[in-house]
C-alpha cells in the first residue's frame, strides 16, 4: 500500500511539474539553445504551449537574426509553428508527425554582389557523432509565407502530405545527406 502511494504521488507530482510553467521555460530555453547552435543565429521565441494528452507542441513567435544589421528586418519570423507527434518515436531515431504547420513565416535573405549573405554560420561545430534518422510527416502545411530575396517578394503556401524521408549527418565534414 505505501509502495502504490508513494508510486501515485510520484505520478500526480510529475504530472503537474509537466504542466507547469517552470517546465514550459525549461522546454522553450531548451528549443531556443538547440536552435541556435544547429543554425549560428541568434534565435528568440515568444511562447510554447503544449498538451501531452492531444501529443502537440506549439512555438510562437519565433525570431532568428542572421548577419544583418538590427536596423533590418530579420532573417526570418515565424508566427507559429505547430507539430502533432507520435510520442512513440522519440525513443527511437525517427521523428513521427502526424501534423506540422509553420504559420506566416517570413524569410529576408540578403545576397550582395560578391554573393555574400545574412545567412549565419554555426558558431562552433556541432558536437554530433555520426548519425542516422527517419522523418516521416503525415501532413505538412506552411501557410502564408513571404520570402524576400534583395527585396523581391515571393509568397510560399504549400501542403505536402505522407512525407518521408532518411537522413543522415556526418559531423567530420557537417554534412546531412
Amino acid at each position: 500500500a505505501l509502495f502504490l502511494l508513494l508510486s501515485l504521488t510520484a505520478v500526480v507530482g510529475a504530472y503537474r511539474y509537466v504542466n507547469s510553467p517552470e517546465f514550459d521555460k525549461l522546454v522553450r530555453d531548451f528549443v531556443i539553445q538547440k536552435a541556435k547552435e544547429y543554425t549560428g543565429a541568434d534565435v528568440s521565441m515568444g511562447g510554447i504551449r503544449w498538451s501531452l494528452r492531444e501529443q502537440r507542441l506549439v512555438l510562437e513567435d519565433i525570431t532568428l537574426h542572421g548577419t544583418e544589421p538590427p536596423s533590418e528586418r530579420p532573417l526570418a519570423h515565424i508566427e507559429s509553428i505547430t507539430t502533432g507527434i507520435h510520442l512513440r518515436s522519440l525513443f527511437q531515431y525517427r521523428v513521427d508527425l502526424f501534423e506540422l504547420q509553420i504559420t506566416s513565416p517570413e524569410f529576408n535573405i540578403r545576397v550582395d554582389e560578391n554573393g555574400k549573405t545574412n545567412l549565419p554560420g554555426l558558431k562552433k561545430p556541432v558536437d554530433a557523432l555520426d548519425s542516422r534518422f527517419s522523418v516521416s510527416i503525415d501532413k505538412f502545411t506552411l501557410v502564408g509565407g513571404k520570402a524576400m530575396v534583395n527585396d523581391r517578394p515571393t509568397n510560399i503556401e504549400f501542403a505536402i502530405t505522407n512525407l518521408v524521408s532518411d537522413f543522415r549527418y556526418r559531423a567530420d565534414t557537417q554534412i546531412l545527406s
